[in-house]
């Protein structure tokens, strides 16, 4: 062998041992790491590998309804037709979406993974004290009892098996979380039909302490007498006309109203005591609305008919008991529901309201055009003021007056009037039987008279309002001085003028 060849022989060698070295030195920086990830814990089980095999059916022709038992108590749910209720709260209705997830969760129940088929210690898988059992009902009664245990270390899924079997699987999270649930999880929290509250048609209250209220719509008749201020009316406690923007305001939030939560639905007498259900307050409320429309106000129309083309109004109506409030919470029950809710204190906050502000502010109004004659009578005379309207034949209307024969601007008895009908209520009050300070009478075309009497209330501040021999509030009295200044600069054919 050449030296030449010796040498080759002996560079070669070298190489190969250089390639060895750096492979290996690869292996032990890069690959090795590659396969150790530190964010895996050594003690914690890896995520199971979805099987996705079937390990529980039912056949849906004898599948009656389930029976689930866990740590917030058992309930039964069942199906009639379309609609999914618990047994016992057939009217409380239900998440339509979440109540058919928890219905049907069994009819074909699929695996995450399969842990053994042969389970010698049933508690490694909280399956000895499980956490939900599930009886699956069948028409034939051969009921089928499911068992749910712990959850699985990496937090995938749940341990399952079938009770009486020693298979143990894992079972989603998804059906797990679902029969862990309690009942009251599924009762929808909506305790309203929407309506838009410009169609409020009536709010009562009934109360065993304190004024009890009945406002309603006014018939066409009562509307069109002129006597109210507005389209609504008190008939209880009292008869008077309502304040229109009040009464809609009051049931605004009841529109459209969702609870915050759910308390219970247990109604045994310790609840109903603790919640304030032993003496509650009633509330109704009614309403029209339009079946045509996809809405009602800004809301949802519960009602939406879409059959119908044209406006057709239907009634609605709601009804509410109501308990204490605790904090921001008032408890409240909602027509036939056996459930106790929770709302925000200011939805109700209405029921503290004195009764005069459901009250119209004018104590009296009588249009101008269907007087005849006003009569005012203060610190000894009586002044009789005829009026009249005329039409020219564009149709404008003209007012007209004259005191003791002598005619008198219309500007001026306009402006008189004014201040008789503008006189407002400042709350309620008891008549002092007193000797009337002012009294006008109005006497209407119709034949109608009307006679507001003010007595003196409260030290001269106030004075008490009579209508008809009848009344319910106080006015100010300067309003009273202010129908006097005028009445004399009218009857002494001055112009007469408002401050």
């Amino acid at each position: 062998m050449t030296k030449k060849n010796i040498l080759l022989i002996i560079i070669a060698a070298l190489l190969l041992l250089i390639m060895t070295g750096g492979a290996i030195l690869v292996k032990t920086v890069f690959w090795e790491k590659e396969q150790t990830d530190p964010t895996i814990d050594p003690d914690v089980s890896p995520s199971y590998d979805r099987e996705g095999t079937e390990i529980y059916s039912v056949n849906s022709y004898v599948y009656q309804g389930l029976t689930v038992k866990n740590a917030s108590g058992e309930y039964t749910i069942r199906k009639n037709g379309d609609n999914y209720y618990f047994e016992g709260k057939e009217n409380v209705p239900l998440l339509s979406a979440t109540s058919k997830a928890l219905y049907e969760c069994v009819l074909s129940l699929k695996n995450e993974s399969t842990i053994t088929m042969d389970a010698q210690k049933m508690s490694d898988y909280g399956l000895e004290e499980p956490q939900a059992v599930i009886t699956v009902l069948k028409e034939s009664g051969n009921d089928d009892i499911l068992l749910l245990g712990d959850k699985t270390p990496d937090g995938g899924g749940y341990y399952f098996c079938k009770q009486g079997e020693k298979a143990v699987f894992v079972v989603s999270s998804y059906f797990g979380d679902r029969v862990l649930k309690s009942r009251t999880d599924f009762y929808v929290t909506d305790l309203s039909i929407n309506f838009d509250v410009s169609y409020l048609r009536k709010l009562e209250i009934s109360r065993s302490s304190g004024y009890e209220l009945l406002l309603r719509y006014g018939t066409d008749e009562e509307i069109a007498s002129g006597k109210y201020e507005s389209t609504m009316l008190l008939e209880k406690p009292f008869e008077v006309g309502a304040n229109n923007a009040n009464a809609r305001a009051a049931v605004e939030d009841l529109s459209h109203l969702d609870a915050d939560k759910i308390i219970c639905d247990e109604l045994t007498d310790e609840n109903l005591e603790k919640y304030g259900f032993t003496d509650p307050v009633t509330v109704t409320v009614e309403a029209d609305v339009d079946v045509s429309s996809t809405s009602a106000g800004n809301y949802t129309n519960d009602i939406f008919d879409q059959s119908v083309t044209t406006q057709t109004f239907d009634r609605v109506s709601s009804t509410y008991y109501v308990g204490d409030t605790d904090g921001r919470d008032t408890y409240v029950m909602y027509g036939d529901r056996k459930v106790i809710y929770a709302v925000d204190k200011d939805v109700f906050a209405f029921l503290d309201k004195n009764i005069d502000y459901f009250c119209q502010t004018l104590v009296s109004i009588k249009y101008l055009r269907d007087l005849k004659e006003i009569d005012i009578m203060f610190d000894g005379r009586t002044y009789s003021i005829k009026t009249w309207t005329e039409t020219d034949e564009e149709g404008n209307t003209s007012y007209n007056a004259s005191y003791q024969n002598a005619p008198r601007k219309g500007s001026d008895i306009q402006a008189l009037y004014g201040l008789i009908v503008g006189v407002v209520q400042y709350g309620m009050a008891e008549t002092p039987g007193t000797e009337s300070i002012l009294t006008i009478t109005l006497k209407s075309k119709d034949g109608i008279d009307q006679v507001i009497e003010f007595l003196p209330y409260d030290g001269g501040i106030y004075a008490f309002c009579a209508i008809d021999g009848s009344g319910t509030f106080r006015v100010i009295t300067s309003q009273l001085d202010k129908i006097k200044a005028a009445t004399l600069q009218f009857v002494n054919g001055e112009t007469v003028t408002v401050s």
